[in-house]
């Protein structure tokens, strides 16, 4: 199907207040981030730690799609619950990834990552 990637973020300034509408100023971390494949291949291994692979799961049954006829890798450089937007940045590669003819817009692919990204934190930055 597809390869998808999204760099990690750090929010400078409005870290808490961002989830209530107030502005942020954040960046991205272009050296860490993470990268998402999938290949439609029924009953295939996933190549990933056991909590993005449960994340993943969800964000898919969301999407409403089979998870269990993909075989999907996930790289990641960004440390794990660091505050770094790595749940955001699964959303995005993984939308990325599942857009094999590359035709989503890049507002299309930040609304849908914003949708599946609510399922993580309900109101997410």
């Amino acid at each position: 199907m597809g390869q998808g990637y999204a760099p990690g973020k750090v929010i400078l300034v409005g870290e808490h207040f961002v989830v209530h509408g107030t502005p942020a100023i954040a960046l991205p971390i272009a050296q860490r981030g993470i990268r998402v494949s999938v290949e439609a291949q029924p009953g295939s291994r996933w190549s990933m730690p056991e909590e993005s692979a449960a994340h993943l799961r969800m964000l898919l049954d969301a999407l409403q799609v089979d998870a269990d006829a993909l075989h999907i890798d996930l790289e990641s450089t960004l440390p794990v619950g660091a505050g770094l937007g790595g749940s955001a940045a699964i959303a995005v590669a993984l939308v990325r990834a599942l857009d094999s003819s590359g035709s989503m817009t890049h507002e299309a692919v930040r609304t849908m990552a914003h949708g599946l990204e609510k399922l993580a934190h309900g109101n997410p930055s």
